[in-house]
């Protein structure tokens, strides 16, 4: 055996070009398969934003920004259905569901991302308006990346100035990892509720009840009523009983969920602390 049998041997500026041109392994490389401004999907309706892109690199990254019209919806959600094909037999390899919430008008609108690694080497994605009336718009991209992802991942960019028709935002910087954080002063009998962003992973719920005289109820439900299949079905829900730190570990789906804060005492105000935070792996 001799250097002859590797004639690219002492070219190595060769490989470094190649790697340069594909981003792999050693540089970063990402590719756009399709992007639009403005698709407006009507009420209950869908669209199909890519119909069978190619994929050859490892990861799939995907932004999209959602707005209705300012002070409409009833449902201000959008569900994006990713399935992967197998492109020689046709046969599907993955499905991923996302819901991401709508913007409260154009000034308001949400921007969400979704990312992952490539489980078949066609994507298909389809958004459906998850409102039955209202017509709702989407800015989108979808790419290809050299990046190798362990998981997919799903999150909101940050709450918007004004929440979604028909909700609250809490409190809390997405960036940082506080998904939500509230601290509602709650009278006798009453419930707030908080429309929480986008987060697909592994939470902390912290309930800090010390220093007040109730029991408070904590609920998490599902707001776009797509994974559960029925408007605000509950993924989880404890009582909690003044005097109380409680420490939770759970998983959130990916679609927005509703943190229902409940005070049970039948008198008298009382005002716990609620957070959500992300558990970074």
């Amino acid at each position: 055996m001799t250097v002859a049998d590797f004639p690219d041997w002492g070219t190595p500026q060769a490989h470094a070009t190649a790697i340069a041109g594909t981003g792999v392994p050693l540089l970063r490389g990402s590719s756009n398969k399709k992007t639009f401004t403005g698709t407006t999907i009507a009420g209950g309706g869908n669209n199909t934003l890519l119909s069978a892109g190619a994929f050859t690199q490892p990861g799939y990254e995907i932004g999209v920004r959602c707005s209705m019209p300012a002070g409409t919806g009833t449902l201000p959600f959008v569900a994006f259905t990713l399935t992967w094909t197998d492109n020689v037999t046709g046969i599907q390899t993955a499905r991923r569901d996302v819901v991401a919430a709508a913007g409260n008008g154009a000034g308001n609108a949400i921007t969400s991302f979704f990312n992952g690694p490539c489980r078949g080497n066609t994507l298909k994605v389809v958004a459906t308006n998850l409102d039955p009336a209202v017509t709702v718009t989407v800015d989108w991209t979808i790419n290809q990346t050299s990046h190798v992802y362990e998981h997919d991942q799903a999150g909101q960019l940050a709450y918007p100035g004004t929440a979604p028709n028909g909700f609250t935002n809490p409190g809390g910087i997405n960036g940082t990892g506080v998904i939500a954080w509230v601290h509602p002063t709650l009278a006798a009998g009453a419930t707030n509720a908080f429309l929480c962003a986008l987060y697909g992973g592994d939470v902390f719920l912290n309930i800090d009840t010390f220093g007040i005289s109730s029991t408070i109820n904590v609920a998490l439900t599902d707001a776009p009523g797509y994974a559960t299949g029925t408007t605000a079905g509950e993924f989880f829900g404890d009582n909690v009983t003044a005097g109380t730190s409680l420490p939770l570990a759970l998983t959130l789906p990916f679609s927005p969920v509703l943190l229902s804060v409940s005070n049970l005492g039948t008198a008298g105000s009382v005002a716990p602390k609620v957070s959500i935070l992300a558990q970074n792996h």
